[in-house]
């Protein structure tokens, strides 16, 4: 949907205003550089983790396979099922957050690339390296009592495959256009 006029969209006119605001931090209270990275990979991360949420809801219909972070998150935490899944979101846009605000502070200038490939790079770090958790899926409330099912498959592992790289693919360009903006 489009706002506005122009050619701009809703999401880009948000990131302009955002954009002015940290120009306007810098000028009246020095923001440091250290705040900056702080600020771009927390808004980089919650990107990523929108591009995240966008590509589970069509995997989880393209391969017919329910493995709902959002649920998986949610239901660790006692509360209704109506619950669950809200408050799994909540957790896994602050989860997105602070990847992307460790991104910021240290992949970022440590990883070869463009910006797309350095998030790229970043999140398949991070998928490769938390992946083999999945080998305590039966532990899981959810996954036990049938509610999810199992990651440890080949479309489990297609899936998050396909949104992590959703997020790197966000997570990288948008710290950057924030960290060179501001």
């Amino acid at each position: 949907m489009w706002h506005g006029s122009g050619d701009r969209c809703g999401v880009d006119i948000a990131f302009v205003r955002l954009e002015r605001g940290l120009r306007m931090m810098a000028w009246f209270g020095g923001i440091s550089n250290k705040r900056k990275r702080i600020v771009a990979g927390a808004i980089g991360g919650l990107a990523g983790s929108a591009a995240y949420s966008v590509a589970q809801h069509f995997d989880m219909k393209v391969l017919d396979h329910n493995t709902d972070d959002f649920l998986l998150l949610g239901t660790l935490m006692p509360v209704d099922d109506d619950l669950a899944r809200p408050l799994g979101a909540v957790m896994h846009f602050g989860n997105g957050a602070l990847l992307g605000i460790a991104y910021a502070l240290i992949g970022r200038d440590r990883l070869p690339g463009s910006p797309f490939a350095r998030g790229m790079t970043w999140t398949m770090m991070e998928t490769f390296g938390l992946y083999p958790m999945a080998l305590l899926e039966k532990l899981h409330p959810a996954i036990r009592d049938g509610r999810l099912e199992s990651y440890l498959s080949g479309k489990g592992f297609a899936q998050q495959l396909v949104r992590h790289i959703a997020y790197g693919a966000v997570l990288g360009p948008v710290t950057d256009r924030f960290l060179e903006e501001s």
